[in-house]
């Protein structure tokens, strides 16, 4: 059996136009709650994921190992504290559990898909494959955002960095999610929008299919991919010659 590993943001879903929704959702769910202007919120709301992947991306860039689950256990607090000081607000008593509430809200919103997404999952099962998500979101959001958009139930795993407590940042992730899912690197297709992230998975020992369906994204091919695709209705058919 193959394993089809596949990115979340920028692979299965717009990320630009997700963030959007997601901050606006954010925004309608604190507003009745607790006043001021709606497009505040959502100025805030913006801030902070920017914030909380410029974070990220300090702490884990070329050092995935460094206490991925450490960092998200600090990430509702701090998101929180985020939101309520751009908008000049107390943060309240509950913020953890209110940070928890609001993403799921906010999440469960959420559906910027690529066309054909669904039926795209669909096909590749019906190859006998099974599919996985591999992303740098953790696996409690993956389940939100993918319960979202509908799609919670075509996947088998969701990798969801806090599950082997290492982020996506090197070959490293791959290598824990593959044991993790008790697959061998041989037998797996990851695919994804990311160069270096498509690398270090052929690096781990995988096929790998680049995905270049964002609008603004002038990536080239790299080499060893085993194709690449920027509609992503053509990727069963492209899987059928891999596996």
């Amino acid at each position: 059996m193959r394993h089809i590993f596949i990115d979340f943001d920028d692979t299965l879903s717009d990320m630009n136009q997700f963030v959007q929704q997601f901050t606006r959702a954010i925004a309608y769910f604190l507003q009745p709650k607790f006043g001021g202007a709606l497009e505040d919120w959502e100025m805030s709301a913006f801030d902070m994921v920017v914030s909380i992947m410029e974070d990220y991306n300090h702490r884990f860039a070329s050092n995935p190992l460094s206490g991925y689950c450490m960092w998200l256990n600090n990430r509702d607090a701090e998101s929180s504290r985020l939101i309520f000081d751009k908008m000049g607000l107390p943060l309240p008593d509950n913020s953890i559990t209110l940070a928890a509430e609001t993403q799921q809200f906010a999440l469960s919103r959420c559906n910027c898909l690529y066309p054909g997404a669904v039926q795209v999952l669909a096909e590749i099962r019906k190859l006998g494959a099974k599919i996985h998500i591999a992303s740098a979101n953790d696996s409690i959001y993956l389940y939100s955002a993918l319960r979202g958009a509908g799609i919670e139930r075509s996947v088998d795993i969701l990798f969801g960095p806090d599950l082997v407590d290492c982020a996506k940042e090197g070959p490293e992730y791959y290598e824990k999610i593959f044991r993790h899912a008790g697959v061998s690197a041989s037998d797996v297709v990851v695919v994804d929008d990311k160069p270096e992230a498509l690398e270090w998975a052929m690096y781990s020992g995988a096929k790998a299919v680049q995905a270049r369906m964002a609008l603004n994204s002038q990536t080239d091919m790299i080499p060893n991919v085993q194709g690449l695709i920027t509609n992503l209705q053509d990727l069963p058919s492209l899987i059928t010659t891999i596996i």
